[in-house]
């Protein structure tokens, strides 16, 4: 099993200014839903300072794409993902792996390819 969890699942989302109240109180109940989950290495939450895109950010990290599709097709996370959908003006979901970025321009191309063949290799 490895030591940092691998593959990051976020969902950005910007809440609807009419239906902030509903969310605030829905929040706390859905976020214990998540969490219960032991397929949840570690969870992050994050705010959005600059930039564009959503407001808020959820960022679930998992050892391993096996975990994460346990985890998006539980009914806790269906019923969530439901009501955030209802709640949010938007919702972006997406779900990040690691990837080697080599520092060698005149072997990038083979060492790339060699390392997601690894990291595809670990997962099986």
């Amino acid at each position: 099993m490895p030591t940092v969890p691998r593959y990051w699942y976020e969902i950005t989302y910007e809440v609807a200014a009419e239906r902030r109240d509903e969310y605030d109180r829905w929040l706390p109940e859905a976020m214990i839903g998540w969490l219960e989950r032991s397929e949840v290495e570690v969870f992050q939450a994050y705010r959005r300072e600059t930039g564009s895109g959503g407001e808020l950010k959820l960022v679930f990290q998992f050892d391993d794409r096996e975990t994460w599709t346990s985890f998006v097709a539980s009914d806790a996370h269906v019923a969530n993902i439901e009501r955030l959908r209802s709640l949010a003006a938007s919702v972006d979901e997406d779900l990040w792996k690691p990837s080697l970025i080599p520092l060698n321009a005149e072997k990038s191309v083979e060492r790339a390819r060699i390392a997601d063949s690894a990291l595809e290799d670990a997962e099986e």
